[in-house]
């Protein structure tokens, strides 16, 4: 089916299309092939499909085309060149086959299909041994089939009149375009004549499913004349005779040639190599998954992605032929090859001009600026294919690097635009050493901020509500701007009790701006909004009335909320309403007088957060919540705002790194805060590398080949050696932790 989407059953009832579809053909298939009174109707076998058995009966043009792009097989290239649309929406079907094209007939292979091909056929044989099967047995029609389709798969990229599906027509095409001499083609036309005639005879007469020659002979004989030939013996003879002619034209045609003797990646691009001599040569270059590797190298020499069709010209393609050698050497000196060429491949093969791309590839400062990026993050690689004019600007004006530019909402598809490009600005300017690991997280936040204002402005413009008396408050990293790539934004919404406008209208606006902030676009969304720290969480309403607010502050708000406030911001809104939040939620934070066990009360709190981490076995490390992570840095800078705040205003509001610099300078246990500055940045830049290379939003560390890649790019270590080092910072960050807090209340 084209798109994914919903459609409404008979009863009222949504089903998406996946449901829909693959219901849909359980019953069609079904409905063929089950037995009635007067048999059935064919048999069904939907076993080529995607993934075989265990795969959907139905998927979208998408789903096809990633899982053959990604996954496919030589056998399923060979299976595809036969396949035509006979039921629906046939145009729809032949637009499906168009897309499979560079797939089925690419214009380059990095191992010669023969050597495969022939190893197929070679395990069917190994299948029948010992039976006369005219269809799998050496020189039978799958022979026959193999070297069609082994011809068309090797010459269908650059010559569309071999890309037929009925096996005599191909036969009649590759003799005409003198692929197979005219003696091959008239063997092979009546040997598939003569077999597929005896394979229907035989079938026939026993009315059952068979291709093995009957054993007695008067089977045989009867067989014989319904063939139109006398006697058994002839019709051996001439089954023999066939067998023989086909095999010969088989091993002719799937023979290879000599192999190459050098082993590099020129010898791959200029050379069809077998398939063991590929791997070996990427394996020399410290790829780990070589198939996936001579898929990428294809897609950079031929250009051609099922999901952006391109058929690169000779100039292009000796663009690249020319800086693949320097391309590779470099590639294998990255922390993970298999990670770098996979990234490299999706931008490059993007970019509208492939000619002049591999020309600045050449390079020096311009490869090494992308092989950089893609050795490290393939979510900003993503987003330079996804924005090619950001990588040609990074070529011609490396300016563009240093300079934010405003959000101009207009859309919410241009908010997320506006939001996507600066993300990816920010966090270029900290992997190409420009910013550090919290200025960054500072432009994030601003970006973050700046669309909060336009979409807040925009909505109050709609309704005819500029000045309404509301303001927009951060909280958590957000509120401390300190956030990382696909953060959650902690809100709250607070109104002035003296409005002339009705709690009703300045809801519904605060509820049309979260919704904006949730709307997913073609191009994702801008944040998710988390409002729930406001009081009485979710279920109250989103805007909270100010004077409402600073009563519940003073009897009833609780000491985590207080730890909590300490990282309130304004963002935006009414600047008169924020003033007074501000002033209520100081005197509630720094003024009241803390209860005497309050320490106590938030490492209590601390563990009890500690137990909501997702895995709580000692095999796994929550970088966030587990114990010794990074909550256990943030409560000790908070119970320290809490411990002066009162008298000493310059900790208000602060970061974490600014407060445990502050830190540094009242604090005795200098090495305490050493080791936390230290591993607050470890913590935060693994963060950053699950966010930007493994693409995973969570804080749990992850294991084997993940754990591998992360640690190579976080300090070119191995897997082990990371994992170590995080369970023996969080060991000692809990140690120091809890005997902090013993100290803090006695400091002044």
């Amino acid at each position: 089916y084209k798109d994914e989407g919903e459609i409404e059953n008979r009863d009222g009832r949504l089903s998406t299309h996946h449901e829909y579809f693959n219901k849909f053909m359980e019953k069609l298939v079904q409905n063929l092939s089950q037995p009635s009174a007067e048999g059935h109707l064919y048999r069904v076998d939907t076993r080529l499909r995607p993934e075989s058995g265990a795969g959907p009966l139905a998927r979208s043009l998408q789903s096809y085309l990633l899982y053959y792009e990604s996954r496919g097989e030589l056998w399923e290239r060979q299976m595809l060149i036969k396949a035509r649309p006979i039921a629906g929406d046939i145009s729809f079907g032949d637009e499906f086959l168009s897309r499979l094209k560079p797939f089925v007939f690419p214009k380059t292979f990095f191992h010669n299909p023969a050597e495969s091909v022939a190893r197929i056929k070679a395990r069917i044989e190994a299948m029948v041994a010992g039976e006369e099967n005219i269809k799998l047995r050496a020189g039978g029609i799958r022979d026959i089939e193999f070297i069609v389709q082994t011809l068309q798969l090797l010459n269908g990229g650059r010559n569309p009149r071999v890309r037929v599906s009925n096996t005599l027509s191909a036969i009649d095409r590759l003799c005409e375009e003198r692929l197979l001499t005219s003696d091959e083609a008239d063997t092979m036309r009546t040997s598939y004549i003569f077999f597929r005639t005896l394979e229907h005879r035989l079938q026939t007469m026993l009315n059952t499913q068979i291709h093995s020659m009957p054993q007695d002979r008067k089977t045989q004989a009867t067989l014989a004349k319904r063939m139109g030939l006398h006697t058994a013996d002839e019709l051996l003879r001439h089954v023999d005779m066939h067998l023989v002619s086909v095999r010969k034209i088989f091993e002719s045609v799937l023979s290879l040639g000599p192999k190459p003797a050098e082993k590099t990646i020129a010898a791959i691009i200029h050379h069809s190599t077998d398939e063991k001599t590929t791997a070996s040569v990427l394996e020399n270059y410290g790829f780990q998954d070589t198939r996936r590797a001579a898929r990428n190298l294809s897609a950079l020499l031929a250009g051609t992605s099922i999901t952006q069709p391109r058929d690169l010209d000779i100039r292009s393609r000796e663009a690249f032929r020319s800086v693949a050698g320097t391309l590779f050497d470099e590639i294998a000196k990255t922390p993970s090859p298999d990670l770098t060429l996979q990234s490299l491949t999706g931008l490059l093969t993007s970019q509208k001009f492939p000619e002049q791309t591999y020309k600045q590839v050449e390079e020096k400062n311009f490869r090494r600026l992308v092989i950089t990026i893609c050795s490290v993050s393939p979510r900003f690689a993503k987003s330079l294919a996804r924005y090619p004019l950001v990588l040609e600007t990074l070529s011609t004006d490396p300016q563009w690097l240093e300079t934010a530019a405003g959000a101009k909402l207009e859309s919410v598809d241009r908010a997320v635009d506006f939001k996507n490009q600066q993300e990816l600005r920010a966090g270029l300017r900290h992997l190409l050493g420009i910013a550090t690991l919290d200025e960054m997280t500072s432009e994030l936040s601003d970006q973050a901020d700046a669309v909060m204002r336009e979409v807040l402005a925009d909505e109050q413009r709609k309704e005819e509500l500029d000045g309404a008396p509301l303001a927009i408050f951060a909280l958590g990293k957000y509120g401390t701007r300190e956030i990382n790539f696909d953060a959650d934004l902690d809100v709250i919404f607070i109104s002035d009790e003296g409005a002339k406008t009705t709690s009703d209208t300045l809801e519904k606006l605060a509820t049309r701006v979260v919704g904006l902030f949730s709307k997913v676009t073609e191009k994702g969304k801008l944040y998710d909004i988390d409002a729930r720290l406001r009081p009485e969480g979710k279920n109250a309403p989103l805007v909270v009335d100010r004077t409402a607010y600073a009563s519940y502050l003073r009897s009833r708000a609780s000491l985590w909320e207080r730890q909590s406030l300490t990282r309130l911001r304004f963002v935006c809104g009414d600047e008169g309403v924020a003033r007074k939040v501000e002033k209520d939620v100081e005197n509630f934070v720094y003024e009241t007088p803390l209860p005497s066990d309050w320490v106590d009360r938030i490492v209590g709190m601390r563990r009890k957060i500690e137990t909501r981490s997702r895995i709580r076995s000692s095999g796994y490390f929550d970088l966030k919540l587990g114990a010794g992570g990074l909550v256990d840095i943030e409560f000790f800078v908070q119970m320290l705002q809490l411990q002066f705040g009162k008298h000493n205003t310059t900790v208000r509001g602060k970061r974490t790194l600014d407060l445990l610099e502050h830190a540094a300078k009242v604090f005795p246990a200098a090495e305490t805060v050493s080791l936390f500055t230290s591993s607050y940045n470890t913590y935060r830049r693994v963060e950053f590398l699950m966010r930007v290379t493994l693409e995973e939003k969570g804080t749990l560390l992850p294991e084997e080949e993940k754990l591998e890649v992360l640690a190579k790019c976080f300090d070119g270590s191995t897997g082990d050696v990371l994992r170590a080092h995080i369970s023996d910072t969080m060991m000692n960050v809990r140690g120091r932790f809890l005997n902090a807090a013993r100290i803090i209340p006695t400091l002044r």
